[in-house]
């Protein structure tokens, strides 16, 4: 089903951070983030070898790729360094000198570098050594885990719950099937998940703690892809089917592609026509399954697989405190925790999040106060702790609920909504 409308209020929302494949890496490349490495090099010299018996020393470039953007670098003399952002995940792929695939960087059963909770913040080195290829993963020499990169075992066994997604990174970044990588003709596609829990618990109030009891019955999905600014479609010819065996015959399709923009979002959804007792946003969005999916736009097919969908055990739960004053807002405290209870570091696993208020008069977006400055979103320059707003006439006995969205690392936005028992 084809359809172009507006879409839910909080879809719009969450489309505000979107994938660009052609993103440029501006950072200054004597300071900040540094991961640097070492491969063999080739002890003979002009041997060309079939893309089946490709070794690590045929390698000439590294990928570069999270959700944000993708980046080439060239391999020298059997070395490089990369300059990646601080508070993101990426994945490393390295390429020969015909961009064909040799292999993908793993440790600790990961296939990412979770870059947001670092021993040094933005001005820590990551130096993998000399690295070695097994099949296709590409082991450091040195493991950064506990070291540089730190995670809990806890956050560790979340991450490599969502593993899946990455081992889908090296199918999906040739979605033509031409031999290329899209991102080279700025053609890329990335797929993420929009997960909305309509019902978490209910926010805390001062010193009163707060009740979290995420309804895992009452859950909305919502896939989303993003395409580079030259995938274009023309007359509505998009369409989005799948998985490969056992397709659905259920899924929606909605999109946007901004004014003046030639990029664009689709957003795909399965809703089962149930509208949930106590629930926020209507129709219950069903889940998809793990496969390959086909995205057409006009007579042109483009497969991907979807390996994203471990979402409860790795969900991370923001769970707002009011603070107030009287009964005036004052702030909104923050603390985070995957839904079996353990604590977490908001900084290993998020990118950005921001907090809404829905009271009698409408929805309100709290901006947070830093110094002279203010921002829609928290991120990990402004820590994760506490929203503080700009000036706020909203009263605690006014509240509906409060609504926490965030994007985690690996570029999934979640919705996370707390109603007021108060």
């Amino acid at each position: 089903m084809r359809t172009k409308i507006s879409l839910l209020a909080c879809l719009l929302c969450l489309a505000a951070c979107q994938y660009n494949n052609d993103r440029e890496h501006e950072q200054d490349q004597n300071q900040g983030l540094l991961i640097k490495g070492q491969i063999p090099q080739r002890t003979k010299a002009g041997l060309t070898r079939s893309a089946d018996n490709l070794s690590l020393e045929d390698a000439d470039k590294v990928l570069m790729l999270s959700y944000w953007g993708n980046q080439f670098i060239d391999i020298d003399s059997g070395r490089f360094s990369i300059y990646p952002e601080w508070g993101t995940a990426i994945a490393l792929l390295f390429l020969d000198s015909a961009y064909r695939y040799i292999g993908h960087l793993s440790t600790r059963g990961l296939n990412l570098l979770p870059l947001g909770n670092l021993s040094e913040g933005e001005n820590t080195l990551i130096d993998l050594s000399m690295l070695r290829l097994e099949g296709h993963t590409v082991i450091p020499g040195y493991d950064p885990f506990g070291n540089e990169i730190l995670l809990s075992e806890k956050e560790l066994q979340a991450l490599q719950s969502l593993g899946e997604y990455y081992n889908a990174i090296a199918y999906n970044m040739d979605a033509d099937r031409d031999g290329q990588p899209d991102c080279l003709s700025g053609k890329g596609l990335m797929m993420s998940t929009i997960v909305v829990y309509p019902r978490c618990g209910r926010f805390g109030h001062n010193d009163r703690l707060p009740e979290v009891e995420p309804d895992s019955s009452c859950v909305n999905y919502t896939l989303q892809i993003s395409s580079g600014p030259d995938l274009q479609f023309s007359d509505n010819n998009i369409s989005f089917y799948g998985p490969e065996g056992e397709p659905y015959d259920d899924m929606q399709l909605n999109y946007i592609i901004e004014e003046g923009e030639t990029l664009f979002n689709a957003y795909i959804s399965r809703p089962n026509g149930q509208i949930r007792e106590g629930a926020c946003c209507g129709d219950l969005l069903l889940p998809f399954k793990k496969g390959e999916y086909t995205l057409k736009l006009d007579e042109l097919e483009y497969k991907l697989i979807y390996a994203n969908n471990q979402y409860y055990s790795a969900l991370v739960l923001a769970v707002p405190s009011i603070i107030t004053n009287g009964d005036t807002l004052k702030s909104i405290r923050l603390e985070y925790q995957l839904t079996n209870g353990t604590k977490v570091e908001p900084s290993a696993m998020l990118n950005i999040l921001y907090a809404q208020i829905t009271d009698s008069s409408g929805m309100h977006d709290i901006p947070h106060v830093t110094g002279s400055d203010c921002s829609d979103w928290l991120s990990i320059r402004t820590g994760f702790d506490s929203i503080v707003p700009a000036g706020s006439n909203i009263l605690l006995r006014e509240i509906q609920h409060v609504s926490v969205w965030y994007d985690d690392i690996l570029g999934n936005h979640y919705a996370l909504i707390f109603p007021n028992a108060y």
